[in-house]
């Protein structure tokens, strides 16, 4: 177990945090949106007396297994802005293997406010090869809560493996509004067969858009059409579509 959970920006501090009457806290994407998707080295921003998520950064010049949860998200409040998902960053200089979650979701606010949730931060990967066998979530916070927030954005994975990313379980950047919430994979070889959601969660609201997942990959045996995109992805690539 890894954790800077609420170890990023104090209370009412930080680049993304929230305005009066706003929603909570923002980092990955929003208005407020700053920090790189490639290289996330930025702290979630805090909400009223809550912090945002802290930072994690693992350069290793083996192989790097993470069999524990690696978290670093924004603390919640109930009744006002929660604080936003803080950064992620692992370099493996072999292989990478996760066979447990990785989380920069962003602090969770109470059934009555469920428009002061804070916005997810940023998650990047790479290694040579990199084996996905845990979830990564860069959610909104409260979205699982069984209620609806209101307002808020999801933040962003980034994933970049310079032969292969075989990637079994979900990744999860769902938002209120999906502006700017973002899913990239990117690698000589894809073998993608579990669930990827960049979902807004309320389309019905003018404005509110869904976020992207986007596949950058040169090995025209790549195995897409296993997985399960919400929406569907666009792909950066000179072979023939395959999924």
């Amino acid at each position: 177990l890894i954790s800077t959970n609420g170890l990023g920006w104090d209370q009412y501090s930080g680049p993304g945090t929230y305005a009066a009457l706003s929603p909570g806290s923002e980092h990955g994407a929003g208005p407020k949106v700053y920090g790189s998707m490639t290289e996330p080295i930025t702290m979630g921003s805090g909400g009223y007396t809550v912090s945002g998520g802290g930072i994690i950064f693992i350069n290793a010049t083996g192989d790097l297994n993470i069999s524990g949860s690696v978290t670093s998200l924004g603390e919640g409040r109930r009744d006002y802005a929660s604080g936003s998902g803080g950064s992620i960053w692992l370099i493996s200089g072999s292989d990478l293997y996760i066979s447990n979650n990785i989380s920069v979701k962003g602090g969770d606010s109470g059934s009555g406010y469920p428009w002061r949730s804070g916005s997810g931060g940023r998650i990047a990967l790479y290694g040579a090869t990199i084996t996905q066998n845990g979830n990564i979530y860069a959610d909104l916070g409260a979205i699982d809560n069984g209620y609806v927030p209101t307002g808020g954005y999801g933040g962003t994975v980034y994933i970049n493996a310079t032969n292969s990313v075989t990637s079994n379980s979900n990744i999860s950047v769902r938002s209120y509004n999906g502006t700017g919430s973002k899913v990239n994979l990117t690698s000589s070889y894809l073998n993608l067969t579990g669930i990827y959601n960049v979902t807004a969660i309320n389309q019905s609201v003018s404005g509110t858009v869904n976020g992207t997942t986007t596949l950058t990959y040169t090995n025209c045996s790549s195995v897409l059409t296993l997985g399960t995109f919400d929406p569907s992805y666009s792909y950066s690539t000179s072979c023939p579509l395959v999924g």
